[in-house]
């Protein structure tokens, strides 16, 4: 890692760079934690910030109490120390306790110092797992039909995305109705919803991180990673409405409803 980070700040030099900042900015995207990697016993993770997310579990399923399952976080509050030049999470042992270890990581691999053997070393892959999900919809509106007075407008199942993308779709609310439920989820049938859900009506949503994270929209549901995010309106104005998954952080299998009640 040493070497890596003094070849770079000597080519930033040569190229000109006296600026501290640009230099910095470079040395972090450096060192970038992210990407796809699988362990020796086929177990699959994937590096996004400061934590690490199952997308597969191998053949060690658990770890004392601790059941691994997709989705859930393998490694979190990734660091790293300049002191010893190399980086610390809180990892689980093989005795299923969550404790701060240390790691080693070079940008294709990931050696972690503790923990059982068989999930110590982590190659980057560039492959994703199957969710074992369906093929994404293509989010066409659905008349459905009425059950109890609900209509639902939209059912789109196993949606993914990159970190910063957005997907709308659109639907059309009648004249006369009383309720607009819109649910984004994805948890309970195994995927990682880590996206938020943004509706507006007559025009998309704007969503904007550049500089913190701001919106235009009638509703913005914002909700901690992995919880179901909603937006409820009462008596809608009819007409057409769009309805916006942004993910927050890369996700994969969300599902997304929305159903009127006339």
């Amino acid at each position: 890692m040493k070497k890596h980070v003094q070849l770079l700040l000597l080519l930033l030099i040569g190229f000109g760079l006296n600026s501290c900042e640009l230099i910095n900015d470079a040395f972090e995207e450096a060192l970038n934690f992210e990407g796809i990697f699988e362990s020796p016993d086929g177990m699959v993770i994937e590096a996004i910030g400061d934590n690490a997310y199952i997308l597969k579990v191998g053949k060690t399923t658990q770890l004392g109490k601790t059941t691994l399952r997709v989705g859930n976080p393998f490694m979190v509050g990734v660091k790293y120390r300049k002191s010893s030049e190399d980086w610390s999470a809180i990892t689980y042992t093989s005795q299923g306790e969550a404790e701060e270890h240390g790691f080693s990581y070079d940008g294709n691999s990931i050696y972690v110092y503790h923990g059982p053997l068989a999930l110590r070393n982590w190659a980057r892959t560039n492959t994703r797992p199957s969710t074992g999900g369906s093929t994404p919809s293509t989010g066409t509106p659905s008349t459905g039909t009425p059950t109890g007075g609900n209509i639902t407008l939209l059912d789109v199942k196993n949606i993914e995305g990159a970190l910063n993308s957005t997907k709308t779709y659109k639907i059309t609310v009648p004249s006369g109705t009383k309720k607009l439920e819109v649910v984004l989820s994805g948890l309970e049938t195994g995927g990682r919803p880590l996206s938020d859900l943004f509706v507006r009506r007559g025009q998309a949503p704007v969503i904007n991180r550049s500089n913190g994270y701001s919106w235009t929209a009638d509703c913005a549901s914002v909700n901690p990673n992995y919880d179901d995010e909603v937006c409820i309106f009462n008596n809608p104005s009819s007409g057409e409405w769009y309805l916006t998954v942004y993910g927050y952080h890369a996700y994969w299998g969300a599902n997304l409803k929305a159903v009127i009640t006339k």
